[in-house]
């Protein structure tokens, strides 16, 4: 029987939509948005799928498809699903139909937009799926492209300059990974396949600084102190339909691909402990003055939470270490818990037009159902027994 395609079909699906959107006029502005839901809402269906047809208790990537692509360089087609990135797929296909959802108001270059949108979608499953690191690479920085349209044409104030200094910060930590994906090409077999690069052995000392040029990426991406400083101008400025899913790749490959190359990670203390607080970090997020700049300042910690199984190495983990499972459990509930609290957080500024805190003084009195929503998705977030986001350290 031949093997159906399933991650390909569900990788396509948005870029299919992106491309009928392409030939809708821009002045149905209804059939764009329908367009857009559907592709969305068919992507989910598809990624459904994949979790039905996923076996639980086989290890390493299921539901392959893999294609020739460039054979001069041995760079393949090479998709694949494990248990890692299998809920971020989900996690990101549940989150893209309500994100066109709430852009009903948007009334600037509609059909542009879920374009935009749509592209963006492709990248961010094309980085979970991609076993092969010239296609992982290609996706990764095809993820700027569409975000810096996001944030600089519908973004808020200070938009181009936020635009700007996100795409350069990002660029500047993807060329340090290019470096090191290219190292294991030209050392690990001319192979960019991840799995044959896997078995390739290398001494600890390189395997160390392969570790920290991906990290680096990764650090930048999410981001790290003190590599922070462009997450205060970009998080209040792109629009919200999109923030929510803009820090899953970082954090998916700051688990899964360090997991999948399995370097001797180093030793060494990391620049954070697990639960450390950044200078104007969690401890202290209302002094941001803003809502969404709030918001942002969380990251950073939960991610040295979620890495810290691997920094520790392989001499320091249980027989039976659930690290991994909590790491993605993490990840899950912090993409659901902020893909909330922005949409929620958007919805005042779009009708009040400011995020100042300040400015919203007994807001609970006069919307009593958003207040509620609002410190019940606030206390998932800071992970009260009971809800979602105290599950994964459980």
């Amino acid at each position: 029987m031949t093997h159906f395609p399933l991650l390909t079909v569900t990788l396509l699906l948005p870029l299919a939509g992106a491309l009928i959107i392409g030939v809708i006029p821009k002045e149905a502005t209804r059939l764009i948005r329908t367009a857009a839901l559907l592709s969305t809402l068919v992507t989910f269906v598809t990624s459904l799928f994949i979790v039905f047809h996923f076996n639980a208790s086989v290890a390493g990537p299921q539901l392959e498809d893999q294609a020739r692509w460039i054979p001069q360089v041995g760079a393949t087609l090479h998709l694949g699903v494990d248990g890692i990135s299998l809920w971020l797929v989900l996690l990101t296909t549940f989150l893209m139909p309500a994100s066109v959802l709430v852009s009903a108001h948007v009334g600037e270059k509609v059909k542009a937009f879920h374009v935009v949108l749509l592209i963006l979608e492709t990248s961010l499953l094309g980085v979970f799926l991609s076993l092969d690191l010239a296609l992982f690479y290609v996706f990764w920085e095809a993820m700027l492209v569409p975000m810096f349209f996001l944030i600089g044409i519908w973004g808020y104030e200070r938009r181009r300059y936020a635009a700007v200094k996100f795409f350069l910060y990002t660029l500047s930590g993807s060329l340090i990974m290019l470096v090191g994906i290219l190292f294991l090409y030209f050392f690990g077999g001319r192979s960019f396949d991840i799995a044959s690069i896997s078995h390739v052995h290398f001494a600890k000392s390189t395997q160390a600084w392969l570790f920290w040029a991906f990290f680096a990426s990764f650090a930048i991406k999410v981001p790290l102190f003190p590599l922070h400083t462009w997450l205060p101008d970009a998080i209040p400025r792109p629009p919200r339909r999109q923030r929510a899913a803009r820090r899953r790749p970082s954090q998916d490959g700051g688990v899964r691909v360090p997991a999948l190359l399995d370097p001797a990670v180093p030793r060494r203390r990391p620049p954070l402990r697990p639960g450390a607080r950044a200078p104007g970090g969690d401890r202290h997020p209302l002094r941001w003055g803003g809502r969404r700049r709030a918001e942002g300042p969380q990251a950073p910690c939960r991610l040295f939470e979620r890495l810290a199984p691997r920094l520790r190495g392989p001499r320091h983990r249980r027989p039976h270490d659930d690290g991994h499972t909590g790491s993605v459990l993490q990840m899950v509930n912090h993409g659901l818990s902020t893909g909330a609290l922005f949409l929620l957080v958007g919805m005042l500024y779009d009708r009040a037009h400011t995020r100042q805190i300040a400015d919203f003084g007994g807001l609970s009195a006069v919307l009593p159902v958003y207040g509620g929503l609002f410190l019940f998705v606030c206390l998932s977030s800071l992970g009260l027994p009971g809800l979602n986001g105290s599950s994964a350290s459980s």
